[in-house]
């Protein structure tokens, strides 16, 4: 026998509250979408961008996009690559000197002031040879009375100022004559004396000198085809002036005069009609100190 089904138990709605549009609330949730949406793809494709800064440009007006430096930063760049070096190459010779700049700094606070770069306490310091060259005039009547001029000094200085020498001096070879007689002279002299060095302004220094010397005379003379040599022996006084510039410590070049007053009479007559000469030098001075 076929029975009827159960009729479903009816099921009751509650009425659901109306539905309202509300176009502001939906435009701020638009944007909400969007930029959760923005982060989201920021986060997933760019979540390395701070390892990779001098690859990537990350700006959120531009899209994100691998790029090189630009020029302006390539420029600066080269510029400054000069100018490190140039600090990095003073520091290093600052420190390779400083030993030197500190010993000097000593020496100069240990040293006494100086009018000169000759000037030294140190009298083991202050010896000096001298070397002159140039010409020396005879004041004399010979028709030749110029030859050569050469002097060899040795001395010391008490300070670098003042002290004695020895030299030997070539006064040259005068001659006079005509056809029938003829007279030559060759005068050499040993020296001994005092010098004395002042620097008065810088390395600019005069200089003095003067002494006794001894001279040696070898004589040629002639007459009427005859010829006659000799020798003679007599002494003198010598004096003298220059100027001249250090050029370091140790040596110096300047500019002398020199007048050497021979007596040519030895008790036997004279051979030159007088009793005494004086000889002019004038010559180039070249210094060392040791």
């Amino acid at each position: 026998m076929l029975t009827r089904p159960a009729p479903l138990p009816e099921v009751t709605r509650e009425p659901s509250a109306a539905l309202s549009w509300d176009p502001q609330n939906f435009a701020a949730a638009q944007q909400q979408n969007l930029n959760s949406n923005r982060r989201a793809n920021h986060s997933e494709k760019f979540g390395s961008a701070r390892t990779l800064q001098n690859c990537y440009i990350v700006s959120p007006a531009r899209s994100f996009a691998p790029t090189s430096p630009s020029r302006r930063s390539l420029k600066k760049r080269e510029k400054e690559s000069p100018m490190n070096k140039l600090v990095l190459s003073a520091v290093v010779a600052a420190v390779a000197l400083s030993p030197v700049l500190s010993q000097a700094a000593q020496t100069d606070a240990v040293a006494p002031a100086t009018f000169g770069a000759n000037i030294n306490p140190n009298w083991q310091d202050n010896f000096f040879v001298a070397g002159q060259l140039g010409q020396t005039k005879y004041r004399t009547d010979f028709s030749h009375d110029k030859g050569t001029f050469q002097n060899v000094r040795f001395g010391w200085r008490w300070n670098g100022i003042v002290g004695p020498e020895i030299g030997y001096a070539y006064l040259g070879h005068p001659k006079t004559g005509n056809d029938i007689a003829s007279l030559s002279v060759r005068t050499r002299a040993l020296t001994a004396g005092v010098n004395a060095k002042y620097n008065f302004y810088n390395n600019w220094f005069v200089t003095g000198h003067a002494g006794y010397l001894r001279a040696q005379y070898k004589l040629d003379a002639t007459l009427l085809g005859m010829n006659a040599k000799g020798t003679r022996y007599n002494d003198g006084l010598y004096a003298g002036l220059g100027v001249g510039y250090d050029l370091t410590r140790n040596f110096s070049l300047g500019l002398n005069y020199d007048n050497y007053r021979l007596n040519t009479d030895n008790g036997g007559g004279n051979f030159l009609d007088r009793k005494h000469v004086n000889v002019a030098a004038y010559s180039a001075l070249v210094e060392y100190r040791f």
